[in-house]
């Protein structure tokens, strides 16, 4: 990870100024972003979306916008489990797989929602078993959304270049319609430039930029990011890939941002202290209490405490930095 990246996004202190506020503020406008915000608005809560491309979807909306789904919870996490050969805790592989045995039923809830949305059938949709022949990989199934009532992928997404076939924009445009119908505010051009933080390292807010200049706005309860990869940052591609070179078809928003914000705050709270983060799915979010690793690797980040999303959005006194 580059120094200046990593200064360009440090975390600057709360001075308790502040241009407006909101309980949520997510940075990155595509599936993961869209959800999170829904899921704020759906507990109660006020949400900004910030964006930083003049356009939304991310990667997101360029991918196949397929859904991995999974008929038995216990399977896939056996599947998942043997799959990660003991590099993630169970815990997170479980909340992952009760996700995945859930998720269909949230599609159809988002869907209903949206005029001519509908799922594709099933024969459709090719491959149903994991990739491996572990134990539980049969509980694996797809689902892509399909819309067939007034709407032209072409003159919608005018700058997605994807096959016919792929479930991406039809996605986005569900949770998009999703987004507007709950009157959720989305700036696009408008990058999260830094994360706000206390003393003690809760995060308070962000600093955006954008046409406008730079404004500081509070959150009251949470700020998730969901900015994506480093698929367009070339410093941290020679960091982290072993392969060179690697040519994605990536947003060329993908630059890490989100990733250095998150490096940072665990950074400043030093090797004995800690920072609240949320990592957020479709389905479910867990708020981490983070530490850094050792003084050998001090940027390094360790979940210490989790508590379940039905907690999230009640917690008025939490304030948390959500890192996806």
């Amino acid at each position: 990870m580059s120094a200046n990246s990593d200064l360009h996004h440090a975390a600057v202190l709360d001075t308790g100024s502040y241009d407006e506020a909101f309980d949520v503020i997510v940075a990155g406008y595509g599936f993961a972003g869209g959800i999170a915000a829904i899921e704020a608005a759906d507990a109660g809560a006020s949400a900004l979306v910030c964006e930083k491309m003049p356009n939304a979807g991310g990667l997101s909306i360029c991918s196949g916008g397929t859904i991995r789904c999974a008929s038995d919870a216990q399977g896939a996490f056996q599947y998942l489990k043997a799959t990660n050969a003991g590099r993630t805790p169970d815990d997170v592989l479980k909340t992952l797989a009760d996700g995945m045995a859930v998720a269909e039923d949230y599609v159809k809830r988002l869907i209903a929602r949206v005029d001519g949305a509908s799922l594709k059938p099933q024969e459709t949709m090719g491959k149903r078993a994991g990739n491996y022949p572990f134990p539980g990989e049969d509980s694996f199934y797809n689902l892509q959304v399909q819309l067939t009532k007034g709407y032209d992928r072409a003159q919608l997404f005018p700058q997605v270049r994807t096959r016919p076939g792929s479930g991406g924009p039809e996605m986005f445009w569900a949770i998009n319609e999703n987004i507007r119908q709950r009157g959720i505010e989305v700036r696009r051009s408008t990058p999260v430039l830094r994360l706000i933080r206390s003393q003690d390292n809760e995060v308070r807010g962000v600093v955006i930029g954008g046409t406008g200049g730079e404004r500081r706005i509070a959150a009251r309860r949470a700020v998730v990011l969901a900015c994506g990869g480093f698929e367009w940052n070339e410093d941290m591609k020679r960091q982290y890939w072993e392969g060179m070179p690697v040519l994605t078809a990536s947003s060329r928003g993908n630059t890490g941002d989100g990733i250095h914000m998150a490096h940072r705050l665990a950074r400043n709270c030093g090797t004995c202290g800690t920072s609240t983060v949320a990592m957020h799915s479709s389905t479910r979010t867990l708020i981490f209490r983070l530490r850094c690793a050792s003084n050998a690797f001090p940027t390094g980040i360790l979940p210490a405490k989790r508590r379940p999303m039905s907690r999230w959005c009640r917690l008025s006194s939490t304030r948390t930095a959500a890192a996806t």
